[in-house]
């Protein structure tokens, strides 16, 4: 009979042998948008706003490979995200397209995240193909619809155009093309912890303090933004002149969803393993008990029953 020291060693090490091939599953296919070596070396967004409210989004941006023989990039794009206590917005990507001068175009599209943070992860590049060269240019386009709404001074445009765990970036542009007047531009960096807060309503964009500078100049508006590092959110702010041709209701709102506790990363799978440990223990615990001679169990140490005295 297998002790229960035993048993728990061996128990033990399946949980830890299965938490370390999940983990290492985990750092190979999470969508990280990048390595940690990983840089961009300019980033160009064309964005173009629809009489539908919709956005039309060309982003033209220059990847550098920290290491070589990599196949690609992922891009990750927000598709929902807390608004308020009681509810999450919704934001729709669709129309996507992707082109390289010097890389595989070949995509595909995922849905990422849990609860009430949730993003598309575009997935660019061949498994059977490398990247010759350790920086590449993409250009990838996709239409927005949520991100714009209408309020009382006009037309608000507000949009995560860079997740936190993107690659850091230098030389940012954003323009946006209005079929109406641009009356303000901005942006913020945002880190990934307010970025996530659960029920905090997101936080609008009123400048380009600390982040940039904009130029408006009737239907356009262009904003520079000279670094991003690895961590930041870099969310994009507009105002429009209202129009009648012009509509906009902004987000489609949801009930929040229910946050399940998780510690992002491999970590995470440790309250998990504890968890199914320590009822795996018990199991061992209750079947070895069960397993005992209970004929004496009432007996104190040193006792012997009057009645096994001369038993033959």
């Amino acid at each position: 009979m297998i002790g229960l020291h035993r048993l728990v060693g061996r128990l033990l090490a399946v949980v830890l042998a299965t938490m370390m091939l999940t983990s290492a599953g985990w750092w190979v296919a999470a969508p990280t948008a990048s390595a940690a070596d990983d840089s961009v070396e300019s980033w160009a967004f064309d964005l173009r706003l629809r009489p539908d409210g919709s956005i039309a989004v060309t982003e033209t941006f220059v990847h550098h490979f920290g290491t070589s023989g990599r196949q690609g990039i992922i891009r990750e794009l927000v598709t929902r995200e807390p608004w308020d206590e009681d509810s999450d917005a919704l934001f729709a990507i669709r129309d996507v397209k992707v082109s390289s001068p010097e890389a595989s175009a070949q995509f595909s599209q995922t849905d990422v995240g849990e609860g009430r943070h949730l993003r598309t992860a575009v997935r660019i590049g061949s498994p059977d193909r490398t990247v010759a060269t350790r920086s590449a240019t993409y250009v990838l386009s996709y239409t927005v619809t949520g991100a714009v709404l209408r309020r009382e001074d006009g037309l608000q445009l507000r949009w995560v155009l860079i997740v936190p765990e993107a690659a850091s970036a230098r030389h940012l542009s954003m323009r946006l093309h209005s079929p109406s007047p641009v009356t303000f531009q901005g942006c913020l960096l945002q880190d990934r912890h307010d970025l996530a807060e659960a029920g905090a309503r997101p936080e609008p964009v009123t400048s380009s303090i600390g982040c940039g500078t904009t130029h408006v100049n009737g239907n356009q508006a262009v904003t520079m933004v000279p670094r991003r590092d690895r961590g930041e959110a870099l969310v994009l702010g507009a105002r429009v002149a209202d129009a009648e041709s012009l509509r906009a209701s902004g987000p489609r709102l949801v009930p929040r969803a229910r946050v399940t506790p998780f510690v992002e990363g491999p970590v995470g799978w440790i309250p998990a393993a504890i968890s199914t440990l320590a009822a795996l223990v018990t199991v061992g615990m209750v079947r070895r008990r069960r397993r005992q001679d209970r004929r004496w169990a009432e007996v104190g140490p040193g006792e012997i029953p009057a009645r096994r005295v001369g038993a033959k």
